[in-house]
């Protein structure tokens, strides 16, 4: 499987989401933790990962799942900044929506967390 994950459209985003998004795909994403703080969590749906060795094992999850992710829209609120996207797994059930919410240390510089839900 290939992994593909676009931000068309996302404009001025935090340079910690495009970072780390760009180092989630890639074949090592060790460098995704470039962008977390140190206690920063990924919960992904039910699944809670903490600590760097937790979030590279997340990442990696993330490229085996999906085949392709088409990002289609950002919603911003006090807590963060939220990416939709239309995710295709490769399975029968077709693409789905998921929710990736960022929220951001106070001069936004790091990702203190990421939900992601459906």
């Amino acid at each position: 499987m290939t992994l593909s994950a676009t931000l068309e459209n996302a404009t001025d985003l935090p340079d910690a989401i495009t970072g780390f998004i760009s180092a989630a795909i890639q074949p090592d994403p060790a460098e995704i933790n470039n962008f977390l703080t140190p206690s920063a969590q990924i919960i992904d749906h039910d699944e809670i990962f903490s600590g760097e060795e937790a979030h590279i094992r997340w990442a990696r999850r993330f490229t085996e799942r999906r085949v392709s992710a088409q990002h289609f829209g950002i919603e911003r609120d006090a807590h963060g900044v939220t990416l939709l996207y239309r995710v295709h797994t490769g399975d029968d059930s077709g693409p789905g929506v998921r929710r990736y919410t960022f929220a951001l240390t106070a001069n936004g510089k790091l990702i203190e967390s990421l939900t992601v839900a459906e």
